[in-house]
This record gives structure tokens, sequence and C-alpha cells, in this order.
């Protein structure tokens, strides 16, 4: 089993699916909600915390899955946060004797729905989508917005969850590397 520390229920709703298409039905995926980045990276051990109970439990194989489009303390950049947070990884991975592994949706989990979005696509209440970015971890600037905008109806964790069913996999890979990275380490 490989548990994920995720930012939120959209995340929660979405890896799952994700990781399942991608790896076929033999790797079993349980994700753990951290209300918010911050409690993943600010608090004093917040995320190390959370993986030494779960290793109680017997837990063995983590990934840390962060938004990259913003940080908190103890972070001043994101490039702080992407120096030091492997090395925090390493230190209890280390200490318990796991695998832990941190990776970043860049820019949001929804440029990762958005790169697997065919042009005139319009399955989960999708208005037809434009052609899109060949590149979805710089363009659109604010995908959650995008993604809202493209719908026709509100934006929920039943859509995440029927894109996330939905979306050309290969082509989310092609258009945005860390979910390719992300995949790697499923």
């Amino acid at each position: 089993m490989i548990t994920v520390i995720v930012e939120g229920p959209g995340e929660q709703a979405i890896i799952p699916i994700l990781a399942r298409r991608t790896l076929a039905e033999s790797v079993r995926i349980k994700c753990v909600n951290a209300s918010g980045k911050a409690n993943i990276i600010r608090r004093v051990r917040g995320f190390e915390d959370t993986l030494r109970r779960l290793h109680a439990l017997g837990e063995q194989r983590f990934i840390i899955l962060m938004d990259g489009d913003t940080t908190f303390e103890p972070y001043q950049s994101l490039t702080q946060e992407y120096l030091d947070m492997p090395r925090r990884a390493t230190v209890i991975a280390n200490e318990l004797r796991v695998s832990v592994v941190v990776c970043w949706a860049k820019i949001e989990t929804e440029s990762w729905l958005i790169a697997g979005l065919a042009p005139g696509c319009t399955y989960c209440k999708l208005a037809r989508v434009p052609a899109g970015s060949a590149n979805t971890e710089h363009t659109p600037p604010d995908p959650k917005r995008w993604l809202k905008a493209q719908l026709r109806q509100n934006y929920t964790e039943h859509v995440q969850q029927c894109l996330a069913t939905h979306v050309d996999l290969e082509l989310a890979r092609q258009r945005n590397a860390s979910f390719a990275t992300f995949c790697t380490h499923l």
C-alpha cells in the first residue's frame, strides 16, 4: 500500500483514481487529508508526526503531495521548500526505515486534470474545451479558476472524480512533467 499525504479533499478524491488508472488495480492507495498545505509543512514536524502515527499503524511507503503554487512558514519561497522538503523526507525515512517521497503538483493538481483534456471534450459537464497548453505547469496560471470556467455546473469533488476517471493519462504525462514524475513514484 502507498499512503499519499495530500492537502485537501480534492486531492483525496482524485489521487486514488489517477493512481488506480496508472497502475491498474494491483496497488492500493490510501490518501490522508492534511487539511491544508500549511499543516504539512508549517507545523513543527507537521508531516513527520503524521508519518510516525501512520507507521505505528503499519504503513511503510509514503508520498507527500503538495501544490506548487504557494508556500507557508517555515519557508519564505517555493525554492526553499523544494530544497528542504526532500531533506526532511530523508530524515524521517531514515528514522522510520520507510520510503518517503515528496512530490509537487505544478501549479495545482487541477493542472494535471487540464493536461489530460483533449480539445473539444465535453464529458463531466465540461463546455467544449478549447485547445490547451502544451505545458500545463505554466498555463493556465490559475488552473482551478480555468477549470471552473469550463464547466456547465459547480466545481465539486464529484466533478474532480469524473475528470480523473476520464482524462487522457498519456496526454497528461506529456503536458505536465510533475504528473509524470508523480506517476513514476507510484
